[in-house]
């Protein structure tokens, strides 16, 4: 799987951590969209680009896991569409 397509786990409340694989190279519009108890989730460095609104509403995302450098993830916050102040508000960890 190289993304996580649009709507994928849209409005799954009971989805409270995601692992994404490496390989992952995109997450689609909504694809996490409204999971509203989602707390955590983990982001491979291959990934390159988040979709519009693909956080949002995630209102309980307090931890993102970036496994990619610093200057990846400066790479990357380039490539964060509007509609994802959940994730980008969540406190970001290195591995």
């Amino acid at each position: 799987m190289n993304e996580v397509g649009h709507y994928a786990f849209y409005n799954c409340s009971e989805l409270l951590s995601a692992v994404l694989s490496e390989g992952v190279k995109a997450i689609g519009y909504y694809a996490f969209g409204g999971c509203s108890n989602l707390t955590s989730i983990t982001i491979p460095s291959s990934v390159m680009y988040i979709d519009v609104n693909a956080f949002n509403y995630c209102t309980s995302l307090n931890g993102v896991i970036y496994l990619g450098s610093e200057t990846e993830w400066e790479e990357l916050f380039n490539y964060i569409e509007s509609g994802n102040d959940d994730f980008l508000n969540a406190t970001r960890k290195s591995a």
